[in-house]
């Protein structure tokens, strides 16, 4: 038996320029056949797309923004920063603690007025005198409620933190489903005019005489109409912007309620409360409004309906047949 350390190793192929070059030419003759070609449509009708999604998400973005900033001015930029939240009396002054104390009178003269005599400087008393009747338009003075002690303030304190990022919460959320649901509007009416476009086409000459290409931008164009169209049904986007749009304001309006407590000592329905009963009441609104507003529905994933899920079909009687339509009259 030969020895087959004898055998000469078979020799590596030396990569060469003109492999290199066949390669090359492989590669463009493959981009060149129609196949090629079809994949290269299909890559810039792709690209098209995201550039459009990219376009319309920005500009989304940008206008959730500013109308979130023009409707909340300042407070929306402190949201994100340091809470400016001072409950203290020295610097916010309470409208009750500027009312004059009504001066209450001396025993001597309350037990003159009580037995019709008058007593004077000296001592001395005078005649008795007819007690004159009470005004009628003198009411009592009410009574002024207590100013937060240091642990109330400090509760309302983070009430206040706490319902700023609720807000951050739902401005965010509704930003955010606004986004999608602009873009898919935007997606659906522009790869729908170019699908719209093709068809017209695809009409004309019929679908085994039209060029392979149309026939391509028309399959990838309504791929994407049926993608886009199935956002809104399915992620409930117009339900969930409704909804954390009225938990966004009713929470603006609670957090107004508690900067106005240190000046005014009232609710938002201006009814006087202690601290104590104040934050009770804070804490029962936020129990009441607590609610993370996010729906998805994955019944709605029906291709076959893509373009038209709003629309209504006719309806049908009990035997099955289509309902009959409106005749005239005859007169």
């Amino acid at each position: 038996m030969a020895d087959s350390s004898l055998v000469p190793p078979t020799p590596e192929t030396p990569v060469t320029e003109n492999s290199v070059e066949f390669n090359r030419h492989g590669f463009l003759a493959f981009l060149a056949s129609p196949v090629g070609r079809q994949i290269l449509l299909i890559a810039a009708l792709l690209l098209i797309v995201i550039g459009v999604n990219e376009y319309s998400s920005y500009r989304a973005e940008e206008k959730a923004s500013d109308w979130l900033t023009s409707y909340n001015g300042v407070m929306t930029t402190n949201i994100v920063g340091p809470i400016k939240a001072d409950f203290d009396p020295k610097s916010v002054p309470s409208p009750l603690a500027v009312v004059p104390p009504t001066p209450e009178p001396t025993p001597s003269a309350a037990v003159g007025n009580a037995t019709g005599t008058a007593t004077g400087a000296d001592g001395v008393v005078t005649a008795p005198q007819t007690p004159s009747a009470p005004a009628a338009n003198l009411s009592p003075t009410p009574t002024p409620i207590p100013t937060p002690n240091a642990e109330e303030k400090q509760r309302l304190k983070e009430q206040l933190q706490s319902i700023r990022d609720r807000i951050r919460h739902h401005a965010m959320v509704m930003a955010f489903f606004f986004e999608a649901y602009y873009v898919a509007i935007v997606m659906v009416m522009f790869a729908g005019v170019i699908a719209a476009v093709t068809l017209f086409f695809i009409a004309q000459k019929g679908w085994e005489h039209t060029s392979n290409y149309i026939e391509t931008v028309f399959i990838f164009m309504s791929a994407v109409v049926a993608f886009y169209a199935l956002f809104p049904p399915v992620f409930q986007q117009e339900k969930n912007i409704t909804d954390n749009k009225q938990l966004f304001l009713a929470y603006k309006a609670l957090e107004s309620e508690v900067e106005s407590y240190p000046v005014t000592h009232r609710t938002i329905k201006n009814e006087p409360k202690p601290a104590a009963d104040f934050i009770n009441h804070i804490d029962s609104e936020m129990e009441r409004l607590g609610n993370i507003a996010l729906g998805f529905d994955i019944t709605k994933i029906n291709y076959s309906e893509a373009i038209q899920l709003n629309q209504k079909k006719p309806q049908e009687n009990a035997q099955g047949t289509p309902s009959p339509s409106g005749t005239r009259r005859r007169r």
